[in-house]
C-alpha cells in the first residue's frame, strides 16, 4: 500500500515526470525503477519510504541529465551538418573534409561533442547537486536500516570542502 502511494501521491510524483510529447516518460519505466528499488532497499515503515522515494527521483533525474547531455551533442551534430549544408562554399568544405585523416575527423567531431562552456558549467553544477542529493538519500536510509537491525549507529557528519561559506 505505501509504495502505491508514494508514486500516487508522493511529494515528487506529480511533478517530476514529463509528459510533454516531445520528452515524454514512461510513467510504467518510472514505476518500475521505482518498485525495484524498493525491492533492493525494502523500506519496512513511513521513516524508511520517503528516503527511497528520494533515491528514486534523483536517480532519475541523473537520468534524465545523460538524455539532456546526449541531446546536445545531437543537437551540435545536426546544426553542424545544416552549415555545411547550407554554406555556399559547401564544395570546397566537402572537399577539405574528404582530404583528413581519420584521427583529424575524429577530432572534430569529438569537439562536437562538448557542450558550449555555459551549457556545461550548468550540467555540471546540475550533477554534482544531484550527486550530492542521491549519496546523502542513500546514506540516511542505509542509517536507517542499521539503526532498525540494532546498530549503534551515530549521527551523520557532512563537512563541505568546497571553500564557500
Amino acid at each position: 500500500m505505501i509504495a502505491k502511494n508514494a508514486l500516487k501521491h508522493g511529494f515528487f510524483s506529480k511533478c517530476l515526470l514529463i509528459p510533454h510529447p516531445d520528452g515524454k516518460e514512461d510513467p510504467t519505466e518510472y514505476q518500475d525503477f521505482h518498485a525495484a528499488l524498493r525491492e533492493h532497499y525494502q523500506p519496512l515503515d513511513f521513516l524508511e519510504e520517503p528516503w527511497v522515494e528520494k533515491i528514486a527521483v534523483w536517480s532519475w533525474r541523473l537520468r534524465r541529465l545523460v538524455r539532456c547531455e546526449s541531446g546536445q551533442i545531437v543537437r551540435a551534430l545536426a546544426e553542424h551538418s545544416h552549415e555545411i549544408k547550407q554554406s555556399s562554399d559547401r564544395d570546397s568544405i566537402e572537399l577539405e573534409l574528404a582530404e583528413l585523416s581519420s584521427p583529424e575527423i575524429d577530432a572534430i567531431t569529438d569537439h562536437l561533442f562538448l557542450p558550449l562552456k555555459e551549457e556545461l558549467d550548468k550540467l555540471l553544477r546540475y550533477e554534482a547537486m544531484i550527486n550530492k542529493q542521491l549519496n546523502h538519500a542513500i546514506a540516511e536510509l542505509e542509517r536507517l536500516q542499521r539503526r532498525r537491525d540494532g546498530e549503534s549507529v551515530p549521527a551523520l557528519v557532512s563537512v563541505d570542502i568546497s571553500g564557500r561559506d
